[in-house]
């Protein structure tokens, strides 16, 4: 995740941006991670599916979302898996 992404684009400078790692134990190989807008849980979440790549390891996966801390957004809280690996 990339903190105050947006802010930094609209103001034309991403220099000072830096990637941190949110600690999600569960998951093995994220992808296309997604925002979940806040009318949908009432809180800060994340959409994550994990695994479905092409190679050996990685055909089978599952969809979490992942509940984020209200305040730090490098931490979550619970993640909960919606789907059945598949």
């Amino acid at each position: 995740m990339v903190p105050n992404i947006t802010d930094a684009v609209k103001a034309g400078d991403i220099s000072t941006l830096k990637p941190v790692q949110i600690d999600t134990p569960k998951l093995k190989w994220p992808n296309n991670i997604q925002v979940v807008p806040m009318d949908v849980f009432g809180e800060r979440t994340i959409v994550v599916p994990d695994g479905f790549l092409v190679s050996p390891s990685k055909k089978t996966g599952g969809v979490y979302i992942v509940r984020m801390d209200g305040t730090d957004l490098t931490k979550s809280t619970s993640t909960v898996e919606i789907t059945t690996e598949k």
